[in-house]
């Protein structure tokens, strides 16, 4: 088989005179018919997937959208573990509503005032971050202190709210 038999019979957008990665937004026009066809199939692949993904996230119950959070932010800042702790509106006490990592479901456990690394993000408005878990954090009688290094927490704000926080953790033999 030839190289002439693998390749496609039409010009590719840069051998057209256009570079290949312009954003369909920002078109101004086609080239041929061909492009056209291309545009509107992307176009039309483009709006699929994100009816197909919008039919997956409205499959899913509440729940499961904190967890994948979670495991998301754990994973993209490569850490072991994380948590969301949101403040109750009634009671005003830290609750995890979703966790990822943890050796068990810490799923609706109420913090006990001044523990963790939740605490400090709420009292203090802002970003916390510890290097050693098990010696710079009231442990919350939930997970080892030992088992995490450097953890930091994030307070979840919507709509200008304090709503809690995120918290995510290092292992402790990787310190950071």
């Amino acid at each position: 088989m030839t190289s002439s038999c693998l390749s496609s019979s039409r010009e590719a957008p840069a051998e057209r005179g256009r570079p290949e990665s312009v954003p369909l937004d920002q078109r101004d026009g086609f080239e041929d018919a061909a492009d056209a066809r291309d545009v509107l199939s992307t176009r039309a692949a483009i709006t699929e997937i994100a009816r197909a993904a919008a039919a997956v996230v409205a499959e899913m119950d509440q729940q499961r959208r904190l967890d994948l959070i979670v495991e998301r932010a754990v994973t993209l800042v490569g850490g072991v573990a994380g948590a969301l702790i949101l403040l109750d509106p009634t009671t005003q006490t830290l609750v995890i509503r979703a966790s990822y990592g943890y050796a068990e479901d810490l799923r609706e456990r109420v913090l006990p005032a001044g523990t963790g690394v939740s605490h400090r993000v709420v009292a203090e408005r802002r970003a916390v971050l510890v290097d050693d878990y098990r010696t710079e954090v009231e442990p919350t009688g939930y997970i080892d202190p030992a088992a995490y290094g450097s953890t930091i927490g994030v307070p979840v704000v919507a709509r200008g709210e304090l709503l809690g926080a995120l918290v995510i953790q290092s292992a402790a033999d990787s310190r950071r």
